[in-house]
């Protein structure tokens, strides 16, 4: 008895192998990847006689290109291939095709479902400046201290140029009376300053990151882009760590990332520097460096991967201390962007931004922000 028929497997249950327990599924279950992760196919021809090359042809089409591109073969027998899935999001049809060349009628097939992760990667900072009115001297901490509320109105206004952004008061005070700021105070860098005590700092302001459930964090990466103040430097010791860091030989704007609070015992370190294990992991967030997911704390989760870090202001934007100034040089404009690197890719993926200005309490952009009457002043003007 003559027989004919194609057979196309993927890892269908996304066990890691393709066998047996895949083909059942294949139609109800999808191999799910990454986009841009490459994957590949068993295919084969399975026929009780000889099928002429020069009339009959196979080939790999895929319902949505998107996804996964369609393969034209050139051999007949079966063979291993390998695809690379789309950029794109969603669920495509991948169809192993045996087809008569004259007139390009399909002989035989059979189908696979591929689908491909939706990866985005979401900042939150609190770019409503909501703030506590405790009504006293400590009012502006109270205000830093606020979470996100990971709203869509929050999300929208983060690229609205009618917004400032996050106003960041700068780590200027001397919580503990020790006599050194506290943007020099609270931490370890390099075993050769050491301020390691709890308490010695005011707390920082907390900014919330977002990914998938789906990404491997021992294999996909993450950057920050920002302006960036070293955690000690020689002209910091020079200026004297009771004084404020100001004057031309500081960057303005500049910030600092970390993966703990200011209250607590830091490590100028680098977050990919030691343990979580043993204590010796790194807090400190550098701009233009990439880590694993892993080392910020993001772990494999099912249920979507959110972590808190936490900004401290260290030297106050230019030109935010009086309208005059703000009219002459423009407002100022500083921002936070964080990038997403998958496996064994170049470039990133996906990117969000949010925005920040660095202000002491005494400034007209300060004021500005916390003073319903300065703003109706103002807009009556």
């Amino acid at each position: 008895q003559e027989y004919l028929y194609v057979d196309i497997d993927v890892d269908s249950n996304n066990d890691g192998v393709i066998n047996g327990f895949d083909d059942p599924i294949e139609m109800t279950k999808s191999v799910t990847l990454l986009p841009g992760e490459t994957f590949q196919a068993f295919t084969n021809v399975i026929t009780s006689f000889n099928l002429s090359p020069s009339l009959y042809g196979v080939r790999t089409v895929s319902s949505n290109t998107s996804i996964v591109a369609s393969q034209e073969l050139e051999y007949l027998n079966g063979s291993i291939l390998t695809y690379t899935a789309g950029m794109s999001a969603g669920t495509a049809t991948l169809t192993y095709e045996l087809y008569y060349k004259p007139t390009n009628y399909v002989v035989a097939s059979d189908s696979v479902l591929v689908s491909v992760n939706h990866v985005y990667i979401d900042m939150d900072i609190n770019s409503e400046n909501r703030f506590y009115n405790t009504g006293n001297c400590n009012e502006h901490w109270e205000s830093q201290t606020i979470f996100p509320s990971r709203s869509d109105f929050e999300d929208e206004i983060e690229d609205d140029p009618s917004y400032l952004g996050k106003l960041i008061v700068p780590n200027w005070g001397d919580i503990d009376n020790d006599g050194i700021l506290d943007c020099y105070d609270g931490f370890a860098f390099n075993n050769n300053y050491s301020q390691a005590n709890p308490n010695s700092s005011a707390k920082f302001v907390p900014i919330v990151v977002e990914i998938p459930s789906c990404l491997d964090v021992a294999s996909t990466y993450i950057a920050f882009s920002f302006f960036d103040f070293s955690p000690f430097t020689t002209v910091a010791a020079t200026n004297g760590l009771g004084n404020k860091p100001i004057g031309a030989q500081f960057p303005t704007g500049s910030i600092r990332l970390w993966t703990a609070d200011g209250n607590t015992t830091r490590s100028g370190q680098e977050v990919s520097f030691g343990d979580f294990d043993d204590y010796t992991k790194g807090n400190l967030i550098k701009s233009q460096v990439r880590y694993k997911l892993s080392d910020l704390g993001f772990t494999n989760s099912e249920n979507g991967n959110v972590i808190t870090l936490y900004v401290e202001g260290c030297t106050q934007n230019g030109h935010v201390e009086t309208l005059k100034s703000i009219d002459t040089y423009g407002r100022p404009l500083s921002s936070i962007t964080v990038s997403l690197y998958l496996p064994n890719q170049e470039e990133a993926y996906c990117s969000d931004t949010v925005k920040y200005v660095v202000a002491n309490t005494d400034t007209f952009i300060y004021k500005l922000a916390h003073s319903q009457d300065l703003r109706c002043l103002l807009a009556s003007q």
